[in-house]
């Protein structure tokens, strides 16, 4: 749906938003004051939370490694998120310069 909106002038890069990105866009465009840690991180989390425990019996587990999934979500007009779909390959294409950063991160040992 997106990548044919007249609306989009780079889908590789317009399509995907950073969290200051995406709150600022809120702000400047619908005059709204959103927080992602307080509105929208918990509901992701309990989503996530329950997509992974009504599969955990069929899931491998493999020791010393770890698995990373990728989980795509759509925000309807009330900023409620809706799961699409849970990748267990995701594509990690580094299109922005922040997503760049934050893959790199995901490896980097703490």
């Amino acid at each position: 749906i997106q990548k044919s909106n007249n609306r989009v002038n780079n889908a590789r890069s317009d399509l995907v938003m950073s969290v200051p990105q995406f709150t600022a866009h809120l702000k400047e465009k619908f005059c709204i004051e959103f927080n992602w840690r307080r509105d929208m991180f918990p509901k992701l989390a309990e989503i996530i939370k329950d997509t992974i425990y009504s599969c955990a019996d069929i899931i491998e587990h493999k020791s010393n490694s770890f698995e990373l999934y990728g989980f795509d979500f759509v925000l309807d007009y009330k900023l409620s998120p809706w799961l699409i779909e849970v990748n267990q390959s995701p594509a990690c294409a580094e299109r922005t310069e922040w997503l760049c950063k934050m893959l790199g991160n995901v490896c980097t040992e703490q």
